[in-house]
């Protein structure tokens, strides 16, 4: 890549704004954040030798402060902040506000976050469903799922709609706290706002049903998602607690029925259960003969 742009030069191909904005975003996804702050500072004209004719734009501040988010280097995000409302015309819009509350959020700092979104409310830059779902994802995974439901009911009032990836955080939140009935509500809320789930939330509440021993995934099934392996797993430890064989028995049926076929684990969990029950006939045994 490098030797791409000395090319360029070589040849007097003068590198524009997307030269750089392609530059800085590998060097980011490439983790190699530093190389990425000199090329901007070579564009800033901070550098021994700089690009003349071409000045950050706010795509590059963004571009960096996302790669910088993923970084952890929060500081150096907040300082990109900053050096944008000195320069006018590169005034931070709501991508910039969006990639510096879901860094703060993952980097635990949640305060800052918040102070963040005020200033966007100051600044008139309205919020958008990526600023909620930052917030309210950031929210449910430090455990304040019942502030991530205030807030979320707050933007609805607002006009602001959530979708799949603000239910998928919130039942996933509301599970992590071990708050089944309120994980459920969420997905009943889900369905009925026309969101359709994905695995994520569909396993969350799987792996929670059993975990509370509460084994009526019907509800579940209605939405079209097919149990993979792992789901099924959840539930053979649920029914298991529960001394359930028969809805074990339906479990294996119906693994065959969508051709997912039983593993190692799925095995040992069975001659387990099978074994405490003291229950040594060869029921499985015959099935697969009658196969």
């Amino acid at each position: 890549m490098y030797k791409l742009l000395a090319e360029m030069e070589e040849m007097e191909i003068r590198p524009n704004i997307l030269t750089f904005g392609i530059l800085i975003g590998h060097l980011c996804k490439a983790r190699r954040t530093d190389e990425a702050l000199g090329v901007f500072d070579k564009l800033r004209g901070e550098a021994e030798r700089n690009w003349v004719g071409v000045e950050p734009h706010v795509i590059l501040y963004n571009t960096l402060i996302k790669g910088l988010c993923k970084a952890g280097r929060e500081e150096d995000c907040l300082s990109l902040l900053e050096e944008m409302k000195v320069e006018k015309k590169k005034w931070p819009n709501i991508v910039t506000y969006n990639c510096l509350i879901d860094g703060l959020y993952k980097a635990g700092n949640v305060d800052k976050a918040h102070e963040l979104f005020s200033r966007m409310n100051e600044e008139q830059v309205e919020p958008d469903v990526v600023t909620l779902n930052a917030l309210v994802d950031g929210m449910c995974k430090i455990g304040r799922v019942d502030s991530a439901v205030e807030f979320f009911n707050e933007m609805k009032g607002k006009g602001l709609e959530g979708n799949a990836v603000t239910y998928t955080a919130l039942v996933s939140g509301f599970c992590g706290v071990n708050n089944i009935d309120k994980a459920v509500q969420y997905f009943d809320e889900m369905l009925s706002s026309g969101c359709s789930p994905d695995t994520i939330v569909y396993y969350s509440l799987i792996s929670s049903l059993a975990i509370a021993r509460r084994m009526d995934v019907s509800q579940l099934k209605q939405v079209g998602l097919g149990l993979d392996r792992t789901c099924h797993h959840a539930l053979f430890s649920g029914f298991r607690k529960k001394k359930k064989l028969e809805q074990v028995s339906e479990m294996l049926n119906e693994m065959e029925e969508i051709e997912v076929k039983p593993d190692t684990v799925t095995c040992n969990t069975l001659v387990s259960y099978l074994g405490k029950a003291g229950d040594f006939c060869n029921r499985y045994q015959d099935d697969e003969r009658d196969d």
